[in-house]
Parts: C-alpha cells; structure tokens; sequence
C-alpha cells in the first residue's frame, strides 16, 4: 500500500511538471527568501496552541492535566503524524501516554474521536464562511465558478450530516440495553459518545478553539502569498486553503503530496489565476508546515529529559 502510494504522489507530481510551465514556478520560487519562511514557520506553529486546548477540553476526563509535559507530547504527537498514514502516528502516542496513566481504552478513544470530527466540522464551517463572504463581499465571485459552488453544496450536506449522526446514537443505546454483555454493542455505544461533546457552550468554546487553528494556518497561507507576490482575496484564499485540506484528506498519497498542490494549482485555475502560483504557493505553505512538524518534534527529546529530572527527583 505505501508503495502505491508512492507510485501515486510521483505520478502526481510528474503530470504537474508535465502540464505546468515548471520555468514559472522556478523563476518566482527565487523570490522565496529565508525571513519569510521563518514569519510563516512562527505563523504556523501558533495553530498547536488553541489546538492544544481543545484537547485538553477533551482528555480531562481522563487525567490529561494543563502541564508544560502535556503541551510538549501533544507537539510530538504532531510530529508523529508525518510518518503515519491518515495522521494516526499521533493519536496512537497520545493513546499510549494515557494508558501509561491507567485511562481506559473506551475513555480515551471517544476523546481522540471527537478531536477529529471537531477538526473536520472546523474545515466545513470556515469553507462555508469563506464562500458566503465571498458572495457578501466579492461580488459573488465564488459563486459564479462551477468547482466552488459545488463544493459549497457537498460541503453543506457534510455538515448537516454531521449534525444528524447523533440522533442515529439512540438506536445503538437501546438494543445495548437488551444485550449489555455484547461486546460489539459496547463499541457501538463508545462510537455514540465519540458524538457527544456536551452541554451547547462545551461545544461552541470547543469549536472556537477549532475554528481558531484554522484561522491560523489560513494566516499562515496568506503570508506565503504575500511573499510570492501572488494577489488574492483573503476570501478565495480561504476556500482554496479549505478545500485543499479537505482533498489531501483522500488517503491514496504520501501525506497528500501532489494531491495538496495539485488541488492548490486546480482551485487558483478555476479562478481564473495561473495554476502555476497556486501549485508554489501549495508546495511552499505545506514545505512551511513540514519545517514547523520538524520543531514539533524537538518537544521529543524535551520530554525525555523532564522525565528524567523527575525520576531523579523521585529517588532522592
């Protein structure tokens, strides 16, 4: 399977040199300076920490206290994840770390659930903001080019099936009720409480710190543009970024390499903008993103060494 996906992200990335005038994309990734990419590498970085929060929002019930220790093993979860496919590399970290704490599996699963469904909800909600600002404010740019609109309508239905999936909880309640020794209902009802996520307000300060990291890496994206030179509204920019990830979510890359670029470079063709500065601007933010994951993972060595002070500690 890595092999074929391999094979998919060089295939990718052939056809890009193939059907995009590679001299363009050269002559402005010389424009490229080191200052930049540091700005956007601090940009960038900033996103783990509401992300982090929210975790915390999530794993409180199961012994993850607000610690400095706790924020260096979310960062190397992170740096984990560039290894993994589907990102699983971090949750399984984090899964390990609490079970060392003596957390229960059907305690921690729901918890690294929920943050995917909230990162995945978060990415529905800014494309559907984007979109709409587009057509308040930008004279319903987006609106009028085909692949936007339609997405908007995918990315709509998503989110109201999104919003249903809960109610579809109480069937699997009721027949654990008639068999409580099944294990497979037990599952069932763990999937169900993956789906919970509280009281309204537990739920909107969750999503604040979701739609937040979002915002971020946005940012992140647009002080790349900005020093590429590449003119384009803070909206459109919004609802590439979005899409883009959504895309790289498909599982058939490395890491979504040539898919993440190749949607950037379809997504600025479709606006009417040279493919060529929407494949560097993809290429460039997500070589930013990789320079951040590599930070990231200097948490790991730091966290050995809390951990040895605290075991000295402990002898004397």
């Amino acid at each position: 399977m890595t092999a074929f996906k391999i094979l998919i992200s060089v295939f990718l990335l052939g056809a890009a040199i193939y059907l995009l005038d590679v001299g363009a994309i050269l002559s402005a990734a010389r424009s490229i300076q080191g200052p930049l990419l540091v700005m956007a590498a601090v940009v960038c970085f900033i996103q783990y920490i509401p992300m982090f929060f929210r975790w915390q929002i999530l794993s409180e019930g199961v012994g993850a206290s607000p610690t400095p220790r706790q924020f260096l093993i979310y960062l190397y979860s992170n740096f984990l994840n560039v290894f993994t496919p589907a990102n699983i590399g971090g949750d399984v970290y984090r899964f390990a770390m609490l079970r060392r704490l003596g957390r229960e599996s059907m305690d921690i699963v729901p918890a690294l659930i929920k943050e995917r469904l909230l990162g995945l909800l978060s990415f529905f909600l800014m494309f559907q903001c984007a979109f709409l600002a587009s057509v308040a404010f930008d004279h319903g740019y987006l609106y009028h080019k085909p692949v936007f609109l339609f997405s908007w309508l995918g990315v709509t239905a998503a989110t109201m099936a999104f919003f249903c999936l809960p109610m579809l909880g109480g069937i699997f309640v009721k027949a654990s009720e008639k068999r409580p020794e099944n294990r497979f209902l037990r599952w069932l009802i763990m999937l169900q409480n993956s789906l919970r996520f509280g009281s309204i307000h537990r739920f909107l300060f969750l999503m604040g710190f979701s739609m937040t990291a979002v915002l971020i890496w946005i940012g992140t994206v647009k002080v790349v543009s900005v020093g590429l030179q590449i003119s384009i509204p803070s909206t459109r920019l919004g609802s590439v970024v979005v899409l883009a990830e959504l895309v790289r979510l498909i599982p058939v890359s490395i890491q979504g390499i040539g898919i993440r670029e190749g949607a950037y470079a379809s997504l600025f063709a479709g606006m009417g903008m040279a493919p060529e500065s929407g494949f560097l601007l993809g290429a460039v933010s997500y070589l930013v993103l990789s320079l951040t994951l590599v930070l990231c993972g200097l948490a790991g060595p730091c966290i050995s060494g809390l951990s040895t002070i605290a075991l000295k500690g402990r002898k004397k």
